[in-house]
């Protein structure tokens, strides 16, 4: 496949004498990383320079969105209020991305059609670049723009996937002085070795930690060039299949997959955002609650079993397009106030005493179980029921709305309906207590970690009995 840069002629006639500039600059710098003072402010820089099939590199689209649309929300994630746009010719179709997605984040954004231009715009600003095209991880993001240690050195440093000899960065940390047209138009995208010793710094990402805590599971990087459409569905796939949480009970581990990956795909070009979904879901709820109510319980049951996959459809295609809200949230005390709905209208349903009493039992042990569960997230930084084998092998048949509604199923079937709504009751007090004998452990070890006194206390006080004997 043909792949070619159509260059402004401002960029394209002082590109190779730029990077002599860099490597230049750095042979006139002390080689030990001295520290300089860090500018007032990070300007991001991204690229819409190339062009591929035809089309500018720049909107390619991968997760829904153009490629360039989601670096400048990337870097918007981290904090980066203003952008330059290094520009290239017949990348209108780019600017215009870039501009709707600098007024989607409030943020700046500046053109540059030349080295001047891009100098200019730059400033005294310390520069955090993504390479044209490249889906990256934002693990790698952080781990990399995020590094104090790396900003505004004495050179440039460049960040690659691969060790050892390195041909192409993806990401750059530009400090003053350095940046001008060497980024914009050959520095990351052309071969690098030949370079003067020193001219810039290269950092390997590839050796990063892949463990991701929101997904519960280990998750291999997404570092990929997008070039053609083609590249982005390949780009789409992995996106989708890095939104994918690794700790679920079976219905969401299991069956809901393959039907949430489908609705995605459906939904990611379209404007629908994550919090519609989780309006829609949360009234088609609202109503299953009130079918329970009205004795409709193969109908209710039936919209639960549906809800199951379309629950976990907003959190997917808003970690897959990156749309985040800071009202997503909400779309957890939503699920709740749902899931006990449903619960009380049973039991209103059921009409007795003794259907009440069980009802208060399922709602007052799940949501006993969920603050547990909370407070070891907020006090160790880890999810309870993915803190070992143990625990995660029990998350897949814990009781949960999900496992609840299944359990239900042949209660409904054969008209059972008060044994199912027990059934329930029962599954929701073993869940509790598991957790809190695997919270009471966890806990434990958490404080042995972080404090030795706890620990030694723990020794000195354990039952004789228990003390392993030598």
């Amino acid at each position: 496949m043909k792949y070619s840069p159509p260059l402004s002629p401002g960029l394209a006639s002082q590109s190779g004498a730029a990077i002599a500039r860099v490597a230049s600059y750095a042979a006139g710098v002390a080689l030990a990383e001295a520290p300089v003072p860090r500018p007032a402010e990070s300007v991001g820089l991204v690229f819409a320079l190339r062009q591929a099939e035809g089309a500018p590199v720049a909107t390619v689209a991968a997760g829904g969105i153009a490629i360039i649309r989601r670096q400048i929300r990337q870097l918007h994630d981290m904090g980066v209020t203003r952008v330059v746009l290094a520009l290239g010719t017949g990348q209108q179709a780019a600017l215009e991305q870039a501009r709707s997605e600098a007024a989607r984040g409030r943020m700046e954004l500046q053109v540059a059609h030349s080295a001047g231009e891009l100098a200019e715009a730059l400033g005294a600003s310390c520069a955090l670049a993504i390479d044209e095209g490249l889906l990256v991880d934002e693990r790698m993001l952080d781990a990399f723009l995020g590094d104090e240690d790396l900003h505004c050195g004495a050179r440039p440093v460049l960040a690659t996937r691969d060790a050892g000899p390195v041909s192409h960065a993806g990401l750059a940390i530009l400090p003053p002085g350095t940046t001008s047209i060497s980024v914009a138009a050959s520095l990351m995208e052309q071969a690098l070795d030949g370079l003067a010793e020193g001219a810039v710094r290269r950092e390997d990402l590839s050796g990063l930690d892949d463990y991701a805590p929101a997904r519960r599971r280990r998750l291999p990087m997404v570092w990929m060039r997008l070039r053609s459409a083609a590249d982005g569905r390949a780009g789409t796939t992995v996106l989708l299949d890095s939104a994918q949480k690794g700790c679920l009970d079976w219905p969401a581990r299991f069956l809901h997959p393959p039907v949430e990956n489908l609705l995605t795909r459906l939904l990611l070009p379209t404007p629908i955002t994550p919090n519609q979904v989780s309006v829609f879901v949360f009234l088609l709820g609202l109503y299953a609650a009130w079918c329970f109510a009205t004795g409709a319980w193969p109908l209710a049951l039936a919209l639960m079993l549906v809800i199951g996959p379309l629950d976990g459809l907003d959190g997917k295609l808003a970690r897959t397009r990156l749309d985040f809200s800071p009202y997503g949230d909400l779309e957890h005390v939503a699920d709740k106030i749902v899931e006990y709905a449903c619960y009380m209208c049973m039991a209103a349903w059921i009409g007795t005493g003794w259907a009440w009493a069980v009802c208060a039992l399922i709602v007052l042990f799940a949501l006993a179980e969920a603050v547990q569960g909370e407070f070891y997230r907020r006090l160790t930084g880890g999810q309870l029921d993915d803190a070992g084998p143990i625990e995660r092998r029990f998350r897949l048949f814990s009781g949960r709305r999900n496992t609840f509604m299944w359990t239900l199923i042949p209660f409904v079937a054969l008209g059972a309906w008060h044994g199912g709504f027990v059934m329930i009751a029962v599954y929701s007090v073993i869940t509790f207590f598991f957790a809190q004998w695997r919270f009471f452990v966890r806990l434990g070890e958490a404080a042995q970690r972080t404090a030795p006194e706890l620990a030694e206390n723990m020794r000195r006080t354990a039952y004789a009995f228990l003390k392993k004997r030598k």
